[in-house]
């Protein structure tokens, strides 16, 4: 996780410890080769949860939206 964001390990360990994220649950609707799907994630913000939605399906994630439930 350290190297993927560009910190030392300790400053990483040093930020979890010191912040308390609030994982809450987002819909999140994404057009996946032509079909509209629909699945519920849990992330921090509707941007994480976007985020997270891109990482999973990759470059056949088109139109990405999340709602807070």
């Amino acid at each position: 996780i350290a190297k993927s964001l560009g910190m030392s390990k300790s400053t990483v360990q040093r930020f979890c410890k010191e912040q308390v994220f609030d994982m809450r649950k987002f819909k999140v609707s994404v057009l996946l080769g032509g079909f509209r799907t629909e699945e519920y994630i849990h992330a921090v913000s509707e941007h994480h949860a976007i985020r997270i939605t891109k990482a999973k399906y990759g470059d056949s994630a088109r139109n990405i939206i999340a709602m807070i439930q």
